[in-house]
């Protein structure tokens, strides 16, 4: 399959983007310009088909997608094919799907305020179960330790979406079914449908969820769930989430809200969320879309109301009218406003797919073509040498040999790169650089003109291997450096495998110090050079570098 691939991008006219390899009973249909080129396709087998061992749908998908008439054809007017359209709206869909979760995070499109999303319903649900009666008054640092274990629970159930849509935890088991949180969102569901029984076990999902989270943290044989310790499902610094249990009332709008996409004209039931078909970018957006709300809890009674650019205003309802479309936030209840000067106070910014790309083919490639054009003359002289010998013995031994410089090659020029994004953010960027180094290393070693089953093209090993060996990232927020873990996770899990690898590789910290022209100066002063050259030093390292007198920097 590599093979097919590299040979289709390869071709000197025009490289090809469809290929199809079929053995005349499975058929499989690959990308070759796709990121994740050799690992990513669609199968369809025949015989399981025919022997109604697969879903109908296959049959629809090998009519369309196989054929081609239907398939291959180009249009002569764009140029374009079936599959190309195909794939754009796919593409499409999977936007539609990430601009709904980075909206619902924190504001819920369904009422006519906002600021009251997925993120609301968690905090909320924290807030009550702290405070029943409503009374209390929170600290901004008890307001923050809040949003920050809720914002760790959000961490978790979209952990545990990925793992269970990708066969990462046993989906196959009944046991585990029973226990599972696609279960429990079929439960929040008849939950929502019938509000009577929320009163009835009021705590029953979160004491599910409970329970699945320690299962994740520590293993369960009997369930067949490997531990995936890696701190995200660790209580220990997280007191809200130890201490206290979410009631139904919450917890239930929050799972709707993650597993559901409504529709936009309202005139369709809501469609399932397949988290096995999303990119895990789509957790940039969500962090994108967390970043600019800030957590309050309303002392009095505010109206929510948007103004003509769509943000949300709280106003005080004792000196404002109610308009017919504002939202009454009632004292106690948690509320989001946006905080429009936190992303520029911390320099955060989503950078959009197209421009990762771009910047990663300038700097992470360029560096992979000067290594391996370094080694290419070498690699060319063994592969003429070991088609120019005829005895078939000495030539094995020769293949060996080539295919064995080639995991040396692999091992000490591209395992050995020490790449840092210093401000991660959601590890976007360390997430698309895991790829392209995968995609490079299984080119590499799939470089030769003959089979070697002792060569190792396990995408999943090598990707992780980029990771325990290449990757590092600094962030200012400690929230941005969990869920770049947590990015990193889903790209690079394996059953069975902990997770707590990532931990000295993800750092929080400030990338960007700054120094004033005092520091400089009192550092000269107690250092070893000569008084009378001293203040000539300073005024030196000021002209050369431009040194001028400002307050610290401690933000990005």
């Amino acid at each position: 399959m590599i093979q097919a691939v590299n040979l289709a991008s390869s071709l000197p006219e025009k490289p090809l983007r469809w290929v199809v390899l079929t053995n005349g009973v499975q058929w499989r249909l690959l990308d070759a310009q796709a990121l994740r080129r050799y690992e990513a396709y669609l199968e369809i087998d025949l015989y399981s088909l025919l022997n109604g061992e697969d879903d109908p749908l296959a049959a629809y998908l090998f009519y369309r997608l196989f054929r081609f008439e239907g398939s291959f054809e180009r249009d002569e007017t764009s140029g374009c094919n079936r599959l190309d359209a195909f794939l754009e709206q796919s593409i499409r869909a999977t936007e539609a799907t990430e601009t709904y979760l980075k909206t619902a995070v924190s504001d819920n499109l369904n009422t006519p305020g906002g600021g009251d999303g997925i993120m609301a319903h968690l905090c909320m649900g924290i807030v009550q179960a702290v405070d029943p009666t409503g009374t209390r008054t929170f600290t901004d640092q008890e307001r923050e330790a809040i949003y920050r274990d809720a914002t760790y629970l959000l961490y978790r159930l979209l952990f545990i979406l990925y793992a269970e849509a990708r066969g990462l935890l046993p989906m196959e088991r009944s046991d585990y079914q029973a226990v599972s949180l696609q279960r429990m969102i079929d439960k929040a569901d008849r939950l929502r449908q019938r509000p009577e029984l929320l009163a009835d076990k009021p705590t029953s999902l979160w004491e599910q969820l409970d329970t699945l989270f320690n299962a994740i943290h520590y293993s369960d044989e009997y369930l067949g769930i490997p531990p995936y310790n890696g701190g995200l499902f660790e209580n220990k610094d997280k007191p809200y989430l130890s201490q206290y249990s979410i009631k139904n009332t919450y917890l239930a709008e929050a799972l709707n809200e993650l597993a559901y996409l409504p529709d936009p004209k309202g005139e369709k039931r809501p469609e399932r969320i397949d988290y096995r078909d999303l990119s895990v970018r789509h957790l940039g957006s969500l962090y994108e879309g967390m970043i600019e709300y800030q957590l309050f809890i309303a002392e009095e009674r505010l109206l929510a109301r948007r103004d003509k650019e769509g943000r949300i205003k709280y106003l005080p309802a004792a000196e404002h009218e109610q308009k017919p479309n504002d939202e009454v936030i009632k004292p106690g209840k948690v509320y989001f406003a946006q905080s429009p000067h936190e992303r520029k106070a911390t320099g955060t910014h989503y950078t959009a797919e197209d421009l990762v790309a771009k910047l990663v083919k300038q700097t992470v490639e360029r560096l992979l073509d000067e290594r391996w054009k370094a080694f290419e003359l070498k690699f060319k002289q063994w592969l003429n040498e070991v088609v120019g010998t005829p005895d078939e013995t000495v030539r094995s031994r020769l293949q060996a040999r080539l295919d064995s410089e080639l995991e040396t090659f692999v091992r000490q020029q591209i395992l050995t790169l020490r790449i840092c994004d210093p401000a991660m953010g959601s590890g976007h960027f360390l997430v698309y650089i895991t790829h392209t180094l995968t995609a490079f290393i299984l080119k590499t070693l799939s470089g030769t003109l003959w089979d070697n089953p002792a060569v190792n093209l396990d995408s999943e090993i090598w990707r992780r291997l980029v990771v325990e060996n290449c990757l590092y990232g600094v962030d200012i927020n400690e929230m941005a450096v969990e869920l770049a873990k947590l990015s990193l996770w889903l790209a690079t899990m394996q059953l069975g495998r902990p997770l707590s690898f990532l931990d000295h590789h993800l750092k929080r910290g400030n990338s960007l110090l700054g120094v004033s022209l005092e520091e400089i100066t009192a550092v000269l002063e107690k250092s070893a050079f000569n008084q009378d050259t001293r203040q000539k030093r300073v005024a030196k390292i000021t002209v050369n570098w431009g040194f001028v007198k400002s307050p610290k920097c401690s933000k990005s």
